[in-house]
């Protein structure tokens, strides 16, 4: 006699599958890790799999990527395939999920993008938001929030590097901007403040720009200024967390945002953060206190720079972070399956996700 394995649901994501040698962004690796240790198997995106696959949950993530290609033929045909994968969910009543990264694309669409991706999101059965403050009205019972997780066990084994990228002769404390350069970042804000700055301090920019044209604007910004090193491109885990390690503040001079990978990041380096008062950074003050998450209102000048170093001491003591049990990936992990198995039990189940 035979034992039956129970079959586990196929999750299937929008994640890009990962090229030969590419080593992945940890947040897509540790969600899907969380969702595989709760019941569920999870897919990464192929056009061939989405089409003709058989999955029984269509998670979405950042998904102006299933309509926008390199060049005008290659979005056209993207937005072609969208357009028969929505067929097939509506045939096949596939359930979609959606992760809310981002309220709005960064980059601007044209109308046909913008017409299927509001078909997708009509399909869309639950939404889940990282943040309370990017819900555009509070969560009915289609909906729910579920934090970013934390990066504390991937890089608890990160071993120092030293490249030359990382060393500069250390003249005043460092500040930091990491992670994708792009204009809406506040990238150009941080250099106009620290080029007026009348006290000791260096600026480090670190991370891929997104458009090549900005990023030669950027550096050409801060040709001329002594103790600023911009280094735009993408490094690596080891090296990126060894960055995060030498500097004494992080500055995101955000504008609109929701949510924050690089925020969490920092805070789990044990550094603390600089940032705009906005609805998300008073969650975030809230959350992990004023110690480790100080805002500003208006424009960032020196004198909120120089108030934001003063009190570095606070959080000195505690070189690994905020505690963040709620960011623990196996809390999350176990909040996707209530989602999931809501769905796959039938229209009148609900979560138990807060």
């Amino acid at each position: 006699m035979t034992t039956s394995v129970p079959v586990r649901p196929l999750v299937l994501t929008t994640f890009a599958p990962e090229p030969p040698g590419h080593v992945d962004n940890p947040f897509t690796m540790m969600l899907e890790q969380a969702i595989t240790s709760v019941g569920f198997d999870t897919q990464r995106f192929t056009w061939k799999t989405a089409i003709l696959g058989s999955y029984a949950i269509f998670h979405v993530h950042w998904p102006d990527s299933l309509v926008r290609g390199g060049s005008t033929l290659r979005s056209l045909v993207k937005c072609l395939m969208l357009a028969v994968l929505l067929l097939r969910l509506d045939l096949r009543k596939t359930r979609v999920v959606r992760t809310v990264h981002n309220l709005e694309p960064h980059e601007s669409l044209n109308s046909a993008q913008k017409l299927l991706l509001r078909r997708l999101d009509r399909m869309t059965d639950y939404r889940i938001y990282l943040s309370a403050s990017s819900m555009a009205e509070p969560c009915g019972e289609h909906a729910s929030i579920i934090k970013m997780g934390r990066y504390t066990e991937w890089f608890a084994d990160m071993n120092p590097v030293t490249m030359a990228s990382t060393v500069v002769d250390k003249f005043g404390p460092e500040l930091l901007f990491f992670g994708m350069v792009r204009p809406y970042k506040g990238v150009e804000d941080l250099i106009e403040a620290f080029a007026a700055c009348d006290f000791p301090v260096q600026l480090r920019v670190v991370g891929k720009a997104k458009d090549e044209h900005y990023g030669d604007q950027l550096l050409q910004r801060t040709a001329e200024l002594a103790h600023a090193l911009l280094d735009l491109r993408f490094v690596d885990d080891n090296e990126l967390w060894d960055v995060i390690k030498r500097a004494d503040l992080v500055v995101l001079p955000f504008r609109n945002i929701t949510n924050s990978g690089s925020l969490i990041l920092a805070l789990n380096a044990g550094k603390r953060v600089l940032m705009p008062d906005s609805p998300l950074a008073r969650e975030m003050v809230e959350e992990f206190g004023s110690e480790w998450v100080c805002t500003y209102s208006g424009e960032l000048a020196p004198q909120v720079i120089k108030g934001a170093l003063s009190h570095l001491d606070d959080t000195a003591r505690f070189p690994n972070g905020p505690d963040m049990p709620d960011r623990d990936w196996a809390v999350i992990g176990a909040q996707h399956a209530d989602v999931y198995n809501s769905l796959l039990a039938g229209p009148d189940s609900s979560p138990t996700a807060d």
